[in-house]
């Protein structure tokens, strides 16, 4: 990858290039992606290839952007960093839309559009879930959103409190095993993949 983002330094953000993803294709676990780079209108465009492995998640989108970036710290990556927590309650008066969206707008504030809010939130992707119960779980969060979504609820009629924390695993052939140190979030434009390694060859 350090080839490839040095060439978009020396070029790219000088000139208002683009870059897009024209193609994508697994590789048993491995996503392989190819990505149309032009520096300039006065060139043609280059092609490269982005080798992602250990892929854990990813959204590709057949769009040109301005934007690439790859970095242990984004956002996208709360999920896999935090540790997950569930939020209890119970005596729950709030109107059921109100309570689903200052769920949403809490997750919406950290994670943007991004990750589907249904992999957190518990039952149903609307306000007729669990929103509308009078207790229950409201769904296991990354700690930063749980605490967002808790301060958001301070002076609403509901009881809510966060339960002990885990840090989140994934499946292997070995059990659930903690994500690798080394997890990172590759971005372009609305695209991303979240993997454990890249690296990139000139096509």
């Amino acid at each position: 990858m350090d080839e490839l983002l040095a060439r978009l330094d020396d070029e790219f953000w000088d000139n208002d290039g683009l870059l897009g993803i024209v193609g994508a294709q697994w590789f048993e676990d491995d996503l392989r992606l190819q990505v149309e780079v032009l520096l300039c209108q006065e060139k043609e465009p280059e092609r490269w290839e982005i080798n992602c492995g250990q892929v854990f998640a990813q959204r590709i989108c057949a769009r040109f952007a301005e934007v690439i970036t790859l970095t242990e710290g984004s956002l996208l990556l709360i999920p896999y960093k935090d540790n997950e927590v569930q939020i209890a309650f119970s005596e729950n008066n709030v109107p059921p839309n109100e309570l689903f969206g200052l769920i949403a707008s809490a997750y919406y504030e950290f994670m943007g559009p991004s990750v589907d809010l249904s992999r957190f939130l518990n039952l149903q992707l609307s306000s007729k879930g669990i929103c509308s119960e009078k207790y229950g779980i409201l769904g296991r969060f990354p700690e930063r959103i749980a605490r967002k979504v808790l301060a958001d609820l301070e002076g609403h009629s509901i009881k809510a409190k966060m339960l002990k924390g885990f840090s989140p695993k994934y499946w292997t052939d070995r059990g659930y095993v903690p994500y690798p140190a080394n997890i990172k979030a590759l971005s372009i434009g609305s695209s991303y993949v979240i993997g454990g390694e890249f690296n990139a060859k000139r096509a």
